[in-house]
């Protein structure tokens, strides 16, 4: 797969699988669903309330002995879901969130195995007097493979 096609695969998984994954939790907080902006896509505005954002981040590329008729190229990298949650409505519901999208990613790969997510791990930023939102950070690590 090529940077743009690995990154379009995340992009299209998440895509499909956020919403039915944070219904419940939309309606918890009478939200109707919890929006998210993919980086460096135009947004409108930040939105009130409840939010997420995802970032994808190709890192090295590599390639490995695979015969001369058959080389494998390998690519590693990271997809990060940026959850953010007012501090009023506290840490529980990022906590919530994050384990929604850990179940997006994590341990999961393509339909042809090329593309492979690992295991995720978790930071939490604490509120700032001037952005009052808890962020929790999930980044879930993937490996992209092609023959050829």
């Amino acid at each position: 797969m090529s940077l743009v096609e690995d990154k379009n695969a995340l992009l299209g998984r998440f895509a499909d699988a956020w919403e039915p994954a944070t219904a419940s939790i939309a309606a918890d907080l009478n939200q109707a669903d919890i929006p998210y902006f993919i980086e460096n896509y135009p947004a409108e505005e930040k939105p009130e309330g409840v939010f997420a954002r995802l970032l994808v981040r190709p890192n090295e590329i590599y390639h490995r002995a695979g015969g001369s008729d058959n080389p494998l190229m390998g690519r590693n990298g990271h997809v990060t879901v940026q959850i953010c949650v007012p501090s009023a409505i506290g840490i529980d519901t990022a906590y919530q969130l994050a384990d929604a999208a850990r179940g997006i990613f994590h341990m999961w790969c393509s339909d042809d195995y090329s593309l492979r997510c690992e295991d995720s791990d978790l930071k939490v930023d604490q509120p700032l007097p001037k952005d009052p939102y808890y962020t929790v950070k999930l980044r879930t690590a993937y490996t992209s493979l092609k023959h050829g």
